[in-house]
């Protein structure tokens, strides 16, 4: 009813607008901007040919939208490569791996894939090949060059179980100078950011906690809430 979702699970839509939304997501998150705005373009015109004016104004929107997206992109690789960089942040709690991923020359924004302290702790390419292997599952987007700010563990059977998944080589590289050391810089300050926010977050989290127990009198520190909602609504 808010025209923000197509409710296929309610039978509001086609399969076919489902497909075409399905189509057009996924030409964005693999950075195919070009493929998308020409499919936008197309489809906006046949809306306003056909007099579906609201349509037409939807698409005109996203259309602006997604050129608003792609112009605070930054370009990092003038060649329109496409390659994922990882970054690592971590102390002696955990800490956060950092993926940066490069798509037709394009960073876009990182995912964070925050850790706690484990059997890994003291071996940080030992990590890395852990999450690689694991976030390379078959299936996945693999590009031809992973860029990684350590050296990881077998790296020569890793990239030969990449480059099989992938059906093609898959490079794995530490650089160590130029714009792919810039970028293996970028994805380590992302990681770094991440961990210090959850840092932050848990001196917060304990901080409430020693002030409840204060305020409770409670001999220690609560670690489990229950919360009761005792509303009278639908019967």
């Amino acid at each position: 009813q808010m025209g923000r979702c197509l409710a296929p699970c309610v039978d509001l839509c086609t399969p076919e607008e489902y497909n075409d939304a399905m189509t057009e997501s996924l030409l964005f998150v693999s950075g195919r901007n070009t493929e998308l705005l020409q499919r936008l373009r197309g489809s906006m015109v046949t809306a306003a040919e056909s007099l579906d004016f609201e349509k037409a104004a939807r698409d005109r929107d996203l259309i602006r939208a997604l050129e608003s997206s792609i112009e605070r992109q930054s370009v990092v690789d003038r060649k329109l490569g496409n390659r994922d960089v990882w970054g690592l942040a971590r102390s002696s709690d955990g800490g956060v791996v950092a993926l940066l991923p490069v798509r037709q020359g394009m960073m876009h924004e990182a995912a964070l894939f925050p850790f706690a302290d484990g059997p890994w702790s003291d071996d940080d390419g030992e990590l890395l090949s852990s999450v690689l292997n694991t976030w390379y599952g078959r299936g996945a987007d693999i590009p031809a060059e992973v860029l990684l700010s350590v050296d990881v563990a077998d790296a020569e059977a890793l990239a030969e179980v990449l480059s099989e998944r992938r059906g093609s080589s898959v490079r794995l590289a530490r650089p160590a100078r130029g714009d792919k050391l810039r970028l293996v810089e970028i994805a380590n300050d992302n990681a770094e950011a991440a961990w210090t926010r959850r840092l932050d977050a848990a001196q917060r989290n304990t901080s409430a906690l020693e002030e409840l127990q204060r305020v409770c009198h409670l001999p220690r520190p609560p670690r489990r809430m229950e919360c009761f909602d005792n509303s009278n609504i639908q019967g």
